[in-house]
């Protein structure tokens, strides 16, 4: 009787896979605000449980399993980072109060990207790509709800969960908006995300209205996080994206997107006491060095002189282990504030040492070429060349937002990304997609 259950799950499994994967990828943005609740947790359990489910069926079944170049890659990459879990408990990484299930955690986390790119990379000529991105706009429905509510509505209306309590940087309670993803800096990222994804479907559709009207509300909604990091993402997004094909119009269009944002940040007193912070700082202060910048920061309440005091203390802690570091996370336990990195070249330098630097800008050299080898490939449809691009200036955008923040951390931002690298990595062309009676047809 167990056997025949199964045999029915398995076969369901099968017949729904496509609607299956869609519903969990769906779902991820909404369950950040249940972190203590260990939602994302289970969701990463369900959606690792999914796939080997699935790939044990299609060996079972003597049927393909799609895995490509980049899913070997990182592969590879993963299983280097599993270096680190054997070195842990024998004693081979500096002390910094890292537990093993700590570290093996960081090591599920960055697994858990792997997994859904190959089931992905399953749906492919399941599942029309246009319609697989289509639908990922959905996504945005729960974050964005909770976001209205948390402009719209006082603090003291808030449910708890909604509510933004980290005062941190001079904000008031409930000041800055965070959607469903914990943090304001985590919603910016996934906006900045958004926002390039809905640039590319406004450039490729012959009715731009309706997603130019998308583009705006994200836009509003990523200055209201009032996270300056993701606006400056933002901008080198742009500027990456832009520049392969730029062209007077694209230019201009660029420059008045950019100022508006800039115009709506800086008109706002939270806006200019941000960019006057940056004053107080050696970037733009030839009378605060960077020793001066570490004292200061540990009293004077600059976000900016905060991070300089960190690294410092970062790269301090690291010289005394500089091959191979402190062990995956450890990070938020080497240094007296017991906080994040905020800046993951560091983080990666501190936990990993000069070997882990190496594979981490390894690893991401390695998805720019892939994603540009993509772009300059002129016999791919134009539509998966141009969201090639786009990923690309998404990536670069992440790598300049890692200089000052923990966009490593971001759990949610890299599902979403990981999930579009697969999708762009598939067959776009007609023939590929009539496999199947499954397939569904394109919408614009």
């Amino acid at each position: 009787m167990a056997g025949l259950v199964a045999g029915l799950v398995g076969l369901s499994l099968v017949l729904q896979f496509e609607w299956t994967v869609i519903a969990l990828l769906l779902v991820r943005s909404s369950l950040d605000l249940f972190s203590e609740q260990q939602l994302p947790a289970i969701f990463a359990v369900a959606l690792d449980f999914v796939a080997i489910v699935y790939i044990l069926l299609l060996v079972l079944l003597k049927k393909p399993i799609k895995a490509d170049s980049l899913f070997m890659f990182f592969s590879g990459w993963i299983a280097l980072q599993g270096v680190w879990l054997v070195l842990l408990p024998l004693g081979g990484l500096g002390p910094s109060g890292l537990s093993l299930s700590d570290s093996l955690r960081e090591w599920v986390r960055m697994s858990s990207w792997l997994i859904l790119y190959l089931l992905v990379s399953q749906l492919q000529d399941r599942l029309h790509p246009e319609k697989a991105i289509r639908l990922l706009f959905l996504s945005l429905l729960a974050p964005m709800g909770a976001a209205i509510l948390q402009i719209a509505l006082p603090p003291s209306l808030l449910p708890k969960f909604l509510l933004f309590t980290n005062t941190g940087g001079g904000f008031d309670i409930g000041s800055r908006i965070n959607g469903t993803l914990g943090h304001p800096a985590t919603f910016a990222s996934f906006l900045v995300l958004f926002i390039a994804l809905t640039l590319w479907k406004f450039l490729d559709s012959p009715n731009k209205l309706p997603w130019g009207l998308v583009l705006c509300v994200l836009v509003f909604f990523l200055v209201s996080t009032k996270a300056l990091t993701g606006l400056l993402m933002f901008v080198a997004f742009l500027l990456t994206f832009m520049a392969p094909r730029l062209t007077f119009k694209s230019a201009l269009g660029g420059i008045i997107l950019v100022s508006a944002l800039l115009l709506l940040f800086g008109s706002s007193e939270f806006g200019r006491e941000r960019l006057a912070s940056i004053a107080n700082t050696p970037l733009l202060n030839s009378d605060i060095d960077w020793s001066r910048a570490v004292v200061m920061g540990q009293w004077d309440g600059n976000s900016f002189n905060w991070r300089i005091t960190q690294w410092t203390f970062l790269l301090q802690a690291w010289q005394k282990y500089p091959l191979l570091g402190y062990g995956i996370g450890s990070s938020s336990f080497v240094t007296v504030y017991q906080n994040y990195a905020h800046n993951d070249y560091v983080r990666a330098l501190t936990e990993g040492g000069i070997l882990g630097l190496a594979l981490f800008i390894v690893l991401l050299a390695g998805i720019a070429v892939r994603l540009w080898r993509l772009y300059q490939t002129p016999t791919l449809p134009q539509k998966q060349r141009n969201l090639a691009l786009t990923l690309f200036a998404i990536l670069a955008a992440l790598a300049f937002g890692m200089l000052t923040d923990n966009i490593w951390s971001h759990t949610t931002l890299f599902f979403y990304f990981w999930l579009l690298v697969a999708v762009v990595s598939w067959d776009w062309t007609p023939e590929a997609r009539l496999e199947t009676r499954s397939c569904l047809q394109p919408s614009v």
